[in-house]
């Protein structure tokens, strides 16, 4: 919309897409290149597209606006995608959560978006902490090493991976989750009140 701020247009799309609200989003990149979208091979197919789509709508004055040079915004979003159904968005055929390793190739410069995405993820994984918006209040060890291993697809050794976060003094540890193996089990840890 014409009269809102990228931040909250991309709150507000967000919103729309997943029904949720109060989820950590954050702008990791601007993509501006001069070429991205007008020296492209699917301009013409998208074009095609839009026209089929709705001809009353999309004539060849607003497709060609459609299809000129866009600046794009890159957010993400942390949220648990088993709480979620994506909505579709007015011109998307579905929608569906996919694994990275298995996203297809993808219109305009939109893979190399995705990219970015992934790596300004792990890169504030660790700088700000982040990945903490996807744990419980109280967690234990094993889940957040299984969230940065999810985050970065490669497992981590256990003991030097417990010494960094803790080295990070961030968390509070308190009692042990029984779990009936009592000498098995781990303790519980939140972050620390500031």
């Amino acid at each position: 919309m014409k009269n809102e701020g990228i931040d909250k247009a991309a709150g507000r799309i967000l919103k729309e897409r997943t029904c949720l609200e109060n989820i950590y989003l954050e702008q990791f990149r601007v993509f501006g290149d001069e070429n991205r979208i007008q020296n492209h091979s699917d301009r013409e197919i998208i074009r095609a597209e839009l026209t089929k789509y709705d001809p009353l709508r999309f004539d060849a004055t607003v497709t060609e606006w459609l299809t000129s040079r866009f600046v794009c915004i890159g957010y993400y979003a942390l949220l648990d995608i088993n709480k979620v159904s994506p909505q579709n968005g007015e011109f998307d055929e579905y929608l569906e959560w996919r694994n990275i390793k298995d996203v297809p190739e993808m219109t305009y410069d939109h893979n190399e978006i995705l990219t970015e995405a992934l790596h300004a993820l792990q890169r504030n994984l660790d700088e700000k902490l982040i990945g903490f918006n996807l744990l419980p209040e109280t967690f234990t060890m094993k889940e957040v090493q299984e969230l940065y291993e999810a985050v970065y697809d490669k497992p981590f050794a256990s003991n030097n991976f417990q010494k960094k976060i803790l080295d990070l003094k961030v968390l509070e540890r308190l009692e042990k989750k029984y779990t009936g193996a009592q000498n098995k089990a781990p303790y519980l840890y939140r972050f620390k009140v500031q």
